[in-house]
């Protein structure tokens, strides 16, 4: 692959997600590294982009940092590190779109449809984000305690159409969710690395 240059703008954005990101955890905790992964002092595992010990590192949604693959285009090497030597390829196409545009507050659960344009099958688990649009930048919602999710492969064919049902109900703050723009995220996978999807939707 050729060498990387990540513009400013990208790598700004790298930046301030893994300092939200850091920041969200509490001014106080500490980063501990276990064979599962990373996890700080608060016991909490954590996913997506971070910024460890000078490297951009990825874990994913199950919480485990991923290596020799890429992310979203971005090459991580065998110590799960982003490589800066390799140039960014170009992003899958694979999409997913909510059924609705504009959903009734109150609304228990979200249809969404993914669609892998490629020529390559993948496969999805069943665990998926909630995040709302909030102050120019999206917060990801935290699920009720007794939210769990079924240990299941899917596949995704390739040129194929998958239809998933997304449950907001099981929000911790289901209840007291307002007007405003949100999406469901979730990550597949195949032979090329990772790719990150989003549908977005309003509560009104």
């Amino acid at each position: 692959m050729r060498k990387l240059k990540l513009s400013n703008v990208v790598m700004s954005l790298l930046v301030l997600i893994s300092v939200l990101t850091l920041n969200s955890i509490g001014a106080n905790a500490e980063w501990k590294h276990s064979t599962n992964g990373w996890w700080n002092t608060e016991k909490s595992y954590i996913t997506g982009w971070q910024f460890i010990k000078g490297n951009y590192h990825y874990y994913n949604i199950d919480g485990a940092m991923v290596h020799d693959t890429t992310v979203d285009g971005y090459y991580f090497d065998a110590s799960g590190a982003m490589d800066p030597n390799k140039d960014r390829v170009q992003v899958q196409d694979i999409t997913m779109k909510a059924e609705e545009r504009v959903y009734p507050l109150g609304t228990k659960d979200i249809n969404v449809y993914i669609t892998n344009n490629t020529n390559l099958d993948g496969g999805y688990g069943t665990r998926y984000k909630v995040e709302k649009f909030e102050d120019n930048e999206w917060h990801s919602l935290d699920f009720s305690k007794n939210a769990t999710f079924e240990d299941l492969s899917i596949f995704l064919l390739s040129k194929d159409i998958n239809k998933e049902n997304c449950s907001l109900d099981t929000l911790k703050d289901f209840k007291n969710l307002t007007s405003g723009k949100y999406r469901i995220v979730k990550e597949i996978s195949n032979s090329e690395g990772y790719t990150n999807i989003s549908a977005e939707f309003s509560l009104q």
